[in-house]
């Protein structure tokens, strides 16, 4: 044999070698694919073993792409009516080719933009054989509002971990049907019902939570929910994420009442550590008790569409800073009766939300409010004090406010970068026309990590001495902005054009303190050199 014999059999035989390792065959596989489904498909004709790799990729994850899988099934072609069916019988044959690619499936996502037919669902599961269609299937999503039992009879397995069903109606019994996979789930969304649930629906739905023995994140719509269901809700170990899903209202549902409390029991939700809640009471805080604080519970997002009065808010905070002391996130949606211009008052307005300054590890604070609520900068200062770790503030973000609405000075600022080291996002409203009574110090300014403020819609008269006190608060790469709020019938049509005269001076002060650091960097370096050359001579 010659050396060069020799050498070619020894590089087959270092190739074999690697692609005998199922780990390092998979890596050069989908490094060598990338992302385009069309390098796997050609990757897959070159030889038995890369044929096996390649496939199992393109299959993995099946979308928009589901008409070319059940192509394999049989030809197909669309009808107007519907979308694509199958042009002619299915045979047990045809089953055989499709099973040897299905069984490849981890992700499935059905949704319109596949256009398939429900017709052709029904086909398939009339003419399915006794083997599981989808074996390897962990994740199926549905997005289509029109839904079938056949679906589900086809994807559902005992292996599968997670199930979305983003938009469904009656009188599909869609909860009877994951009741087959219950056991497996850990994750399961239900997104909004389009109809009033019916008595069977909500019977459906106390049976099926214990048996979701895994289950450890859930959503379910707020129109499901009823005292029964947050019970048993209550008693699952392993929940740690529960979303109960915002309902738009239904037509001619002029003030939906669900009926239910919010009762947080002694010893209930052991692992809860994110919730999102909606209520649609005028009394909320009669709907909400936690019999004992829950240390457990970091995330909380809630939104009170009942147009609460000031009292039964104030008191619903209270409940919520006490029976959820550890809260790292909060997001709180309302819709405040402004009744006498209370909120235009800012003593009333920070007695109402003094209850969550005792939420010392708060982190996130997402306030919105459809009309202006007025504070003083001592209160911004009270906050910044009260939650040291803040990152993120945000405050009527979707308000309008006039010159009179907010009593708000751009010292505020101050508060929040000697105050909060790790804030990185702020979103609310002062009025610049006020005179600032602190002026920042050659040490004010906000950490590094500050991304942004902005100043929404704020009442502004001189944009450049707004810059000016801004520029001297941001770091490196901090910038200013100014979101403009909805339309509003007393807009002033120049304070657009002023925010965005001050956020370009802002950029030219940034621009100009980064060119004189490099300057003074490199000034400094030419005086060491010189220096370390006389002392050479």
């Amino acid at each position: 044999m010659s050396a060069s014999e020799t050498s070619d059999s020894s590089l087959l035989g270092a190739s074999r070698k690697v692609w005998s390792i199922p780990e390092l065959a998979s890596l050069i596989v989908a490094n060598a694919s990338g992302p385009s489904t069309g390098s796997l498909a050609r990757l897959a004709r070159v030889n038995r073993t890369i044929s096996e790799l390649a496939l199992a990729m393109l299959y993995s994850e099946i979308g928009l792409d589901l008409r070319y899988l059940l192509s394999i099934l049989a030809p197909m072609k669309p009808f107007i009516s519907s979308g694509f069916m199958f042009v002619r019988p299915l045979e047990r044959a045809d089953w055989t080719r499709f099973l040897r690619y299905s069984k490849l499936v981890k992700r499935l996502r059905v949704g319109l933009g596949a256009h398939i037919a429900l017709e052709t669902f029904g086909i398939m599961d009339a003419t399915r054989p006794s083997e599981v269609i989808f074996p390897s299937l962990r994740s199926f999503t549905w997005f289509a509002t029109a839904s079938s039992a056949h679906v589900f009879n086809l994807v559902f397995n005992e292996r599968l971990s997670e199930c979305n069903v983003n938009d469904w109606e009656a009188p599909l019994r869609l909860l009877q049907n994951i009741r087959a996979v219950a056991s497996s789930l850990q994750k399961l969304h239900l997104g909004s019902h389009a109809t009033r649930p019916d008595a069977l629906t909500k019977a459906e739905l106390c049976v099926l939570i214990p048996e979701l023995a895994s289950i450890n994140t859930l959503s379910l719509p707020s129109r499901l929910v009823t005292s029964a269901v947050f019970d048993l809700l209550a008693q699952q170990e392993h929940l740690h994420t529960l979303t109960l899903v915002y309902d738009e209202l239904i037509d001619g549902e002029s003030n939906p009442s669900y009926g239910y409390k919010f009762l947080f029991p002694e010893g209930g939700f052991p692992a809860l550590q994110r919730l999102q809640m909606q209520e649609f009471s005028a009394r909320p805080h009669q709907n909400l008790s936690v019999v004992s604080p829950m240390a457990n519970l970091l995330s909380l997002s809630v939104q009170l569409s009942g147009n609460p009065p000031l009292f039964s808010f104030q008191s619903y905070l209270s409940t919520i800073a006490h029976g959820f002391p550890h809260l790292e996130h909060l997001d709180l949606e309302v819709c405040l009766p402004n009744e006498d211009r209370e909120l235009s008052n800012p003593e009333v307005a920070f007695t109402m939300l003094h209850p969550l300054l005792t939420l010392r590890n708060l982190r996130e604070i997402d306030f919105g409010n459809d009309t202006p609520i007025s504070l003083s900068d001592d209160h911004i200062d009270q906050m910044a004090r009260a939650w040291p770790e803040l990152q993120t503030f945000s405050f009527c973000s979707g308000a309008y406010y006039n010159i009179n609405d907010t009593h708000l000075t751009l010292s505020c600022l101050i508060s929040f970068a000697e105050l909060c080291p790790n804030i990185d996002d702020l979103v609310f409203a002062i009025n610049t026309l006020r005179v600032p009574p602190r002026q920042p110090t050659d040490t004010t300014i906000f950490g590094p990590q500050f991304s942004s403020w902005d100043a929404i819609d704020s009442p502004i008269e001189d944009a450049t001495a707004v810059a000016s006190f801004i520029a001297d608060l941001l770091p490196s790469g901090g910038t200013l902005q100014s979101t403009l709020t909805e339309e509003h019938p007393h807009r002033d049509a120049l304070r657009g054009e002023k925010w965005e005269d001050a956020i370009n001076m802002v950029d030219a002060i940034q621009s100009a303190r980064s060119r004189g650091v490099r300057r003074y960097a490199a000034a400094q370096k030419v005086n060491v050199v010189n220096a370390d050359d006389m002392e050479s001579d």
